[in-house]
């Protein structure tokens, strides 16, 4: 409301003392007939009519073809985040689902695949293999190396060249001195000796790659519990009926003779006396036959490391059950940590002929049902034939829980990786096509980010 100021000698003015209300504004006429409108065409917002009657005449008698919808703004696609390769830098925890890829042989899918792969020799190594399933893996395998090294070194996708030594069951790529850590980051020089190292495995289901800049890494997996694992109170019936009368009855500390590599046999024996006693002491059959496949998963895994195909003294090597306590190192974990989330990655003990391995780190993942070990070792132990790995930092290898605070981690969580994520990103649309993306007839595979969502722990 307003009221009148009267100002002496300078006429009469009005001023506002509070909010002036806007005046509405009118429609224009009806388009029609004229008379004064009510509404407007709701696909225009133009043109004006006074009731529904005019308007289904004025679109009768031409409305309908000049009638124009109002542009509406687009909304900014929100962009995407990157995709998450790892949790640590420079440590791949990967794992890549064989089963969901249903690439064919005759597949324009394939053929994409193998034109990126820059030497002939290794497409014809890939084509060739038998079965299917076979040649699948193989190329699951050198794309997924060639991600590797490019995500986590830098290097050049084309460029990346890695080999497979039968004599160690090893895989290492070939010029190694192109990637050399300094502390805290790669850097391409010939003045040092090579340190990146990486493994895989695979089961029916998956394909999984483990890296590490420093120490020799290698892992082994187990699958969900079947009926193929056996009780092992009737497994090893009489073994444990040995044990359990021989327990006390060697010196505390009491170690098994070594013996030279010349002279050492494949151990016979899958576990030692107290181990299996270890094993069989839980009441309930699931709890035994869990322990079961962790010792035997960490076996695998611990010989894997090594390189070690012959002479593997099988019993001597034990994957304690039990987790570290948290006094140890590794034994907690800031809540932060992907390894702090329920069913993340616990660090065990290593058991060498009776003594705790502190050079060495085993962690025990519980990935989907999977039993997942592990293994980091220091470099001047590994069985080296050729000398790939003792020529690499090994006077500079200290304790591996000194090298994991210098990289400020303990052990991350496996991150599933589509395979549209092992091309580099320039290749991801003309994978989409080659997929049959936009082609009429053509499903589109599960492995294309448009309709995959990678499992990604969260951090």
């Amino acid at each position: 409301p307003t009221r009148p100021l009267v100002i002496r000698n300078m006429g009469r003015i009005e001023i506002p003392l509070g909010p002036t209300p806007e005046p509405q504004q009118e429609l224009p006429r009806c388009a029609w007939c004229g008379d004064k409108s009510k509404t407007v065409c709701g696909r225009c917002k133009v043109r004006a009519y006074c009731g529904s009657e005019c308007q289904r005449l004025d679109w009768k008698s031409g409305h309908q073809t000049a009638c124009v919808g109002t542009c509406q703004v687009p909304k900014e696609k929100e962009e995407e985040p990157s995709f998450q390769f790892y949790h640590v830098p420079y440590v791949a925890r990967w794992a890549i689902n064989l089963e969901r890829w249903k690439v064919e042989a005759e597949s324009k899918e394939f053929a994409f695949l193998l034109t990126r792969l820059p030497d002939e020799e290794t497409r014809r190594r890939i084509a060739s293999q038998t079965p299917w399933s076979a040649a699948k893996v193989a190329l699951a395998k050198e794309l997924a190396v060639r991600r590797m090294a490019e995500i986590l070194t830098q290097a050049i996708w084309k460029k990346v060249q890695w080999q497979h030594d039968d004599e160690t069951d090893r895989d290492f790529l070939v010029e190694r001195e192109e990637y050399i850590w300094t502390g805290q980051k790669y850097q391409n020089a010939n003045l040092r000796f090579p340190n990146f190292n990486f493994c895989f495995t695979e089961t029916d289901t998956h394909l999984f790659l483990v890296s590490h800049p420093v120490a020799i890494t290698g892992i082994w997996v187990g699958g969900p519990l079947s009926d193929a694992m056996p009780d092992p109170r009737e497994a090893f019936a009489e073994e444990l009926a040995k044990a359990t009368a021989a327990k006390g009855q060697e010196p505390p500390g009491a170690v098994a003779e070594e013996r030279s590599g010349s002279e050492q046999e494949e151990d016979i024996r899958m576990l030692g006396d107290q181990e299996l006693v270890d094993v069989c002491e839980p009441d309930a059959e699931v709890t035994r036959r869990e322990r079961l496949r962790l010792a035997l998963v960490g076996k695998f895994a611990y010989f894997r490391t090594l390189g070690q195909t012959a002479a593997r003294q099988w019993s001597q090597v034990v994957l304690r059950h039990d987790e570290v306590p948290e006094t140890f190192q590794g034994g907690s974990h800031d809540a932060d940590e992907p390894a702090a989330q329920p069913g993340g990655p616990r660090r065990h003990h290593l058991v060498l002929g009776g003594r705790v391995q502190p050079r060495w780190r085993c962690d025990v993942h519980k990935w989907r049902g999977n039993c997942i070990v592990v293994c980091r070792g220091p470099p001047d132990e590994a069985v080296d034939p050729k000398g790939h790995f003792r020529r690499t930092q090994a006077a500079r290898h200290l304790e591996i829980d000194s090298y994991d605070k210098a990289l400020d981690h303990t052990e991350p969580t496996f991150i599933e990786v589509p395979i549209q994520q092992l091309l580099p990103e320039k290749w991801h649309s003309d994978y989409v096509r080659a997929c049959g993306g936009g082609e009429r007839g053509e499903q589109l595979r599960m492995n294309y980010s448009g309709g995959y969502k990678a499992d990604i722990p969260k951090v």
